[in-house]
């Protein structure tokens, strides 16, 4: 029972013996013309922005008639898919789209999937009306739009770096918006290490805060001085830097040339090897040559000077030892002679003590010499003097006179200072002044 198909019908009877009747008369049913909408033949399609704005006249439900009940909406990027194999095209989301009665202006809104509409891509765009009785028009017309073509910045090549203190200065030519036309939006810089990284992952290389630098018009001259990231610039490392210029459509150039600049080779003080100590009275005197700034130039900055009891605490753990004050002290060129005379921490000293001590050279950078060879004093060993054990004490007249063998200095050796002990006059018996002249404090007998 297609659309508008008339059928005829007739019947014979059939007896017990298999003898049929005439034919019937004929009898017909014929099934109501049904049309299909009309060909849309004005669909229009134009770019707004990012969306697609398609506008067409509705055709009826039976042809030019009465109001169809949706719309199938397409698009490929071949127009052939659309003309021979309509169901294969992307179709568009138009449910909500409600036809209007025949004769009325349509219009859809819609961006297209994500990805369809590169930078230069054609769309192909056709539409069917569809029935109640699910007949659909023939494909409209095409219509078409075009990504207006976009053109990344051109590739930065005359990137340069330096190095201003411990400052990083780029330099470049400012390329355009499209190749070299208009004004780039934002620059992505990166810096690595590794040259490849930039060249084949400029992703994974750090980035450098440019967020504050707004891109001059093409042919201009751009700079930008930044720190490196603590630590990136050790003592000879060699970094290397490249830009990305990008759009307002957020495409990039491709990656600069590489610019690069290394931190200057800096080399720590020479080791101190002639350190010598020695006690004068009750201060420490140590003499040593000056080292240089570098290895034996220059001059060196500062001097760190330490002492322990213990000389394994100066080799192994320097700065656990005790820190002498050497604020005072400039040190001289190198190949000078230097001195410092101190008196160390009170009590460190003692009867017998050892101490040993180290410097280590200092210079601008921070950077430390070796620890020195190890310098040494010894507190004399100081002994009193012998008991004296021989004391005599006699009474002459109102005068005591004591008598004894005079001890040593350090035990029985040396001299001690002579004294004698007589009463004074007015004290009581028992209480004595010292003097250096026992016999002519005796009177006679």
């Amino acid at each position: 029972m297609r659309n508008g198909t008339t059928l005829f019908f007739a019947v014979k009877a059939v007896d017990k013996d298999m003898l049929s009747s005439e034919t019937s008369n004929l009898a017909q049913v014929a099934a109501a013309l049904k049309f299909p909408p009309n060909k849309i033949t004005d669909l229009n399609a134009e770019l707004v922005k990012d969306r697609v704005l398609l506008k067409w006249t509705a055709p009826g439900d039976d042809f030019h008639q009465g109001t169809a009940s949706k719309y199938d909406i397409r698009y490929s990027e071949d127009p052939e898919v659309l003309r021979s194999n309509f169901n294969n095209a992307h179709p568009v989301n138009s449910s909500n789209l409600l036809p209007s009665e025949s004769g009325s202006s349509e219009q859809l809104s819609f961006t297209p999937t994500n990805g369809t509409m590169r930078n230069g891509t054609t769309l192909f765009f056709a539409v069917k009306a569809v029935d109640k009785d699910m007949l659909s028009s023939e494909t409209s017309n095409l219509a078409q739009v075009a990504a207006a073509l976009k053109f990344p910045p051109n590739k930065i090549t005359d990137l340069n770096a330096e190095l201003v203190k411990d400052r990083v200065l780029l330099k470049w030519t400012a390329p355009g918006d499209d190749f070299h036309q208009g004004t780039a939006s934002k620059y992505d810089i990166r810096y690595s290490e590794d040259p490849d990284v930039l060249r084949s992952n400029f992703n994974n290389a750090h980035p450098v805060n440019s967020s504050n630098l707004l891109p001059s018009e093409s042919g201009s001259s751009e700079q930008l001085s930044f720190t490196p990231s603590h630590g990136t610039m050790r003592n000879g490392t060699t970094l290397f830097f490249a830009v990305k210029a990008v759009d307002k459509d957020m495409l990039s150039s491709e990656t600069s040339n590489l610019a690069q600049v290394a931190a200057a080779l800096k080399f720590p003080p020479n080791k101190i090897t002639d350190l010598n100590a020695e006690l004068v009275k009750d201060r420490v005197l140590l003499k040593w040559t000056a080292p240089g700034d570098d290895f034996h130039q220059g001059t060196a900055s500062k001097y760190d000077i330490r002492y322990s009891e213990d000389p394994d605490v100066l080799r192994s753990n320097f700065n656990n030892a005790h820190l002498i004050n050497s604020s005072n002290l400039l040190p001289s060129e190198s190949g000078s002679s230097e001195k410092l005379s101190f008196t160390p921490t009170h009590g460190t000293m003692r009867n017998g003590t050892t101490l040993f001590f180290a410097v280590k050279a200092v210079d601008k950078d921070m950077f430390s010499s070796e620890t020195s060879n190890l310098a040494q004093v010894a507190a004399a060993l100081k002994f009193p003097p012998n008991k004296i054990t021989d004391l005599n004490a006699e009474l002459v007249k109102d005068r005591v006179l004591l008598k004894w063998t005079a001890p040593g200095d350090d035990f029985h050796q040396g001299t001690g200072e002579n004294k004698c002990l007589l009463p004074r006059h007015g004290f009581r018996f028992g209480h004595f002044a010292e003097t250096s002249d026992c016999m002519s404090q005796v009177p006679d007998v």
